[in-house]
């Protein structure tokens, strides 16, 4: 039999996860639906998505994304703990959308872009990694 490639985890920045009015990203349901869009777009929804199948997933956010409401963070956090799927979360105060690494290898040219508080993520999702492959190496 072939080889099955399985998803072992997720790390989502600042994810766009809800298509609910008051806290979606419209934009980007709009370009992924196209035409689609009204008949679709509830059911795109990730939070109404998440099955026991879903791998551990590491979310992080800022409390002051204007572009991607924290809620979608907080959405997908409480679906997945409420399916039982390991999720870590973490949400800095402050920051905008679109930090990637939050320090100045990102920095834009008009100055944003480092949030220096924001820059620990990294090494959170490396010790989640870490303890995501010690625990498949388990099993």
């Amino acid at each position: 039999t072939a080889d099955v490639l399985k998803v072992k985890g997720l790390l989502l920045s600042y994810p766009v996860i809800t298509s609910d009015p008051e806290y979606a990203h419209m934009g980007s349901f709009k370009n992924l639906l196209g035409d689609g869009f009204a008949k679709n777009r509830e059911q795109m929804s990730l939070e109404y998505q998440v099955t026991e199948a879903m791998p551990p997933c590491f979310i992080w956010h800022t409390a002051t994304d204007q572009t991607v409401p924290l809620p979608n963070s907080l959405l997908l956090a409480m679906a997945l703990w409420k399916a039982g799927i390991p999720v870590e979360l973490h949400v800095y105060p402050e920051g905008i959308h679109g930090l990637s690494l939050a320090n100045e290898l990102v920095e834009c040219l008009d100055g944003r872009g480092v949030q220096e508080e924001c820059t620990s993520w990294i090494s959170l999702v490396d010790t989640w990694l870490d303890r995501l492959m010690k625990k498949e190496g388990e099993e």
